[in-house]
């Protein structure tokens, strides 16, 4: 199985959402990133409709997926 099967079986909304709270705002969702200790504002967007995310926080550079 290779990375783009496994991202066509499993949607990144459904999956994010195992590790973080995701609230709607327009066409994708926001909420903070499970992989960085930023307590502060939301750091994450996941667009379901591209199945990738972006996660960012003030201290590091963009990590996207």
């Amino acid at each position: 199985m290779t990375f783009a099967d496994l991202k066509a079986q499993y949607p990144i909304a459904e999956v994010v959402a195992r590790y973080a709270d995701l609230k709607a705002k327009g066409s994708y969702l926001i909420g903070r990133c499970p992989f960085h200790d930023d307590r502060g504002r939301p750091n994450m967007a996941v667009f379901p409709r591209t199945n990738t995310f972006k996660s960012t926080t003030p201290r590091q550079k963009p990590w996207t997926c």
